[in-house]
């Protein structure tokens, strides 16, 4: 029986900082019927300060944050 070496995939390559302005500030300028433009600039900064994953941050609920950060 032979087995298979898995080869890793690579990583994505990095987003450059003129790219996430310009998502920033497209967030900024949207519009919502919800209100939800200060949520999704604070998902897109936590995404980008702490490196979470799209699905982590999905399933993030508010007691995963600590009580001093909450409002």
């Amino acid at each position: 029986m032979t087995s298979r070496v898995s080869i890793p995939k690579a990583l994505p390559s990095y987003v450059d900082e003129d790219d996430i302005s310009k998502l920033i500030k497209t967030f900024k300028n949207k519009q919502s019927h919800k209100g939800s433009i200060e949520r999704d600039l604070l998902l897109m900064e936590l995404a980008l300060k702490s490196g979470m994953r799209r699905g982590k941050l999905a399933n993030l609920a508010d007691g995963d944050i600590h009580a001093d950060f909450r409002r």
